[in-house]
């Protein structure tokens, strides 16, 4: 873990959460404090707490901690936000691996130069084994549970400009770093199984460019142009082991550049009411793939980003996204086409009780195997939670809540289904 700790250059401070259970964070800071703190304790049961396949799930009830702190200042023209958590879970039902340990952090920063000028600086850094906390967000590459801590940094630079009170344009830079600690010589058959760092292990930069025309009040038209760059880390050849199969393999066959063209809208139905469209193509080009793969260097498939946000009342609303494209992936092929649609829903029932709902539903391809033997093959992956927390007091809280992962994948090996319950108190001050 000290390896995956020094290899980041930089710890970025913050919070971030996943399903129901762990959705609170950053913006539940009472900004108008520097500082807070937050804790929580659950109890809980997990119908399969290593995420195995059917008949050999391992239940075990456990125990959650949770604690942190934030930090925010709030200047004239400049905003300044930090959070860290930890979080230590214990699982009495496994006879290995009895806890697993999340940190999690955040940063963000806002600077106004002027009305028609403005900077934006986040970042977002997580330690984790679970895989829907590591890719929170977007689409969960590797869906099995890790039995080693696996490292995410996502940072993002944007600035926005308004030209004219019709054109404007935003232009900004995305670094995203993962590091798996589970190496070649971590896994049983590295011939046959090839670890997550030399799967997963990668560089992601992405560079968009958007032009912005308000047609009216309420809406703005979009063109715009990404283009990005993934350099995948690990030196270590693996082979398939399949008939067919260009073996060994190297990490960096799976490198690539990709154009993103697109054209969009933004339109308020209503002040409560707003959605956002993109579409258009993405070129992905395999830079470093040998003749010997066998397989198309070049790949050309839709891109759609849309979403819709509903404010129906005070403190509570709903989102509703969808979005297409190509995703990175724990198989031996080049990547995966995935779609994936999302919903984030909370209500607040009475001043004192509140409710969350989410869910994220992802649907991958994988079409560019090494072998032919994952050509045509898919996995659905269904991620649900959902929460209800009661507050006490101005500090104090309780919660139950209830979470499921059902992973159906043509794969072998891979299909699961997980249900955790919980209860606990939450604490913030």
């Amino acid at each position: 873990m000290k390896k995956i700790i020094a290899s980041t250059g930089m710890v970025a401070l913050g919070v971030l959460g996943v399903q129901a259970a762990y959705t609170p964070g950053m913006s539940g800071q009472d900004t108008a404090k520097s500082w807070s703190l937050h804790g929580a304790l659950r109890g809980f049961y997990d119908s399969n707490s290593t995420t195995s396949p059917s008949g050999s799930e391992v239940k075990s009830y456990g125990l959650g901690v949770e604690a942190g702190v934030g930090y925010n200042l709030p200047l004239d023209t400049t905003f300044l936000g930090a959070d860290y958590t930890y979080g230590l879970k214990w699982y009495e039902g496994r006879d290995t691996g009895k806890t697993d340990q999340t940190h999690k952090f955040n940063l963000k920063l806002d600077h106004s130069f002027s009305e028609r000028y403005k900077v934006t600086l986040k970042d977002s850094f997580v330690v984790t084994s679970e895989p829907t906390v590591l890719d929170q967000g977007g689409v969960v590459t590797s869906p099995r549970r890790l039995n080693s801590d696996a490292l995410r940094n996502r940072a993002n630079l944007d600035f926005a400009a308004q030209f004219t009170p019709k054109l404007g344009a935003t232009i900004g830079y995305g670094n995203t770093f993962y590091d798996y600690d589970q190496s070649a010589s971590d896994v049983a058959n590295s011939v046959t199984g090839p670890s997550r760092s030399q799967l997963l292990d990668r560089m992601e930069h992405l560079i968009p460019v958007e032009g912005r025309y308000t047609v009216n009040p309420e809406t703005v038209a979009l063109v715009g142009y990404q283009f990005g760059l993934v350099k995948y880390q690990d030196n270590n050849p693996y082979n398939v082991g399949l008939p067919g199969a260009a073996d060994p393999l190297n990490p960096d066959w799976r490198d690539n550049r990709t154009h993103y063209i697109y054209a969009g809208i933004e339109h308020n139905f209503t002040p409560q009411l707003n959605a956002a469209l993109r579409g258009g193509v993405q070129i992905q080009e395999y830079t470093q793939l040998p003749a010997s793969a066998a397989v198309d260097d070049t790949s050309t498939s839709p891109y759609v980003d849309g979403n819709v946000s509903y404010l129906y009342n005070p403190g509570s609303y709903v989102l509703v996204g969808y979005r297409h494209s190509n995703s990175a992936t724990d198989l031996t092929v080049l990547d995966a086409q995935t779609d994936l649609i999302y919903v984030s829903w909370t209500h607040r029932i009475t001043t004192q009780l509140s409710a969350n709902l989410s869910y994220q539903w992802q649907y991958s391809s994988f079409n560019q195997g090494f072998s032919g033997a994952l050509d045509n093959r898919n996995e659905m992956f269904n991620i649900f939670g959902i929460n209800l927390s009661y507050s006490i007091n101005q500090f104090l809280s309780c919660e139950i809540g209830y979470n499921y992962d059902d992973l159906d994948s043509d794969v072998a090996g891979r299909s699961y289904t997980r249900h955790v319950g919980y209860i606990g108190v939450r604490a913030t001050y």
